[in-house]
């Protein structure tokens, strides 16, 4: 048994699908996702069929900036000093790259300070090797 997919660019005649699928997603009702989220400007996005049709009616792509960050473990001061600026600089950094978000995974005592610089905690999936 062989499957295959098919992917093509989303198209405007795909709104009203799109649509009716976010409304009875609860995550994505809950976060407010519409049509114009899903074809926002410097994001593409596509539709996935089987060969009994559509299967995925969005898979968006949008670039990132990952960042990885090492603290002075002897300069907490002055780390928490500067991390207002270290975030405004990240964001900044991601808007030259055309990045609509910053990922950092922050671990130990950089967690709280990520929630006071005001990132977002994600839990989500990752392809490894990807």
């Amino acid at each position: 048994m062989s499957m295959s997919l098919i992917c093509r660019p989303l198209l405007p005649i795909d709104e009203v699908l799109v649509s009716e699928w976010l409304s009875q997603d609860v995550v994505h009702s809950a976060n407010g996702i519409k049509w114009a989220d899903v074809t926002a400007p410097g994001t593409y996005a596509e539709v996935i069929s089987d060969e009994d049709g559509v299967i995925i009616t969005i898979v968006r792509y949008h670039a990132a900036l990952r960042v990885a960050m090492q603290f002075n473990p002897n300069a907490t001061y002055r780390v928490a000093k500067h991390g207002k600026e270290l975030a405004d600089m990240l964001k900044q950094r991601a808007r030259g790259i055309g990045a609509k978000e910053v990922i950092i995974r922050p671990g130990g005592k950089a967690v709280r300070f990520a929630d006071k610089l005001g990132f977002i905690d994600f839990t989500g999936s990752k392809i490894v090797g990807a």
